[in-house]
């Protein structure tokens, strides 16, 4: 079919306007999720509604509640959705007996920065603003669980006691997180934070066998 002929098809016979594509349930509902994720990332402060939803993404206030049950429901969507890709590669890289250490931390962190360049500061806010509690559980979970997983590579590393090794696992995960945020909040080179942060997350290590 000719380019033409598409754009003749296209075309009410009536009248020859374009006939405008009805969305399909799928297409709509994703619109939504993305008009949401940007409520969330360039209106700090603002909390997820429905209303806010459908004036970002341009359509009826009462098209919201015709795909999603509430707000809630779609922050959770919106987290689980971000991180899980990031979260399955994690642990493609933990899990590789050929990484040392210090190659786990270095790509680990780089790989929570190409969330955050991904999708801005969508899952920061998410879970700063965690007051529902089925996202509450969901970012509580995962950060206990960044934490069990890095206890476990300290231990191997190090060789430090369960309780140690939580610890520093807790403080690092912690504080690897604030690092990705001024790489971009400072415009930093994530390449040069990266180095450091091995080098500080190592030192953390070593000063818990010292102890």
């Amino acid at each position: 079919m000719s380019r033409q002929q598409r754009e003749r098809r296209a075309q009410d016979p009536r009248d020859g306007r374009p006939v405008r594509r009805r969305l399909s349930r799928d297409e709509r509902r994703s619109g939504l999720l993305a008009a949401a994720a940007r409520v969330v990332s360039t209106r700090s402060g603002e909390r997820l509604s429905f209303e806010a939803i459908a004036a970002e993404a341009g359509v009826s206030p009462t098209l919201p509640y015709k795909y999603f049950d509430s707000p809630e429901d779609v922050a959770l969507e919106l987290y689980t959705s971000a991180v899980e890709d990031v979260d399955a590669r994690t642990d493609e890289v933990l899990d590789d007996g050929d990484r040392v250490f210090d190659d786990k931390v270095r790509e680990t962190f780089l790989l929570w920065c190409s969330l955050v360049e991904r999708d801005g500061f969508l899952v920061v806010r998410l879970a700063e603003g965690a007051n529902a509690a089925a996202l509450y559980r969901a970012v509580r979970i995962r950060r206990e669980r960044a934490v069990d997983v890095w206890a476990q590579q300290i231990r191997g590393e190090f060789g430090l006691d369960a309780a140690a090794a939580r610890l520093v696992a807790a403080s690092i995960t912690a504080g690897a997180g604030a690092a990705v945020q001024r790489v971009f909040t400072d415009r930093l080179d994530r390449g040069e934070v990266a180095e450091l942060v091995v080098r500080l997350v190592r030192a953390q290590c070593e000063a818990a066998v010292e102890r």
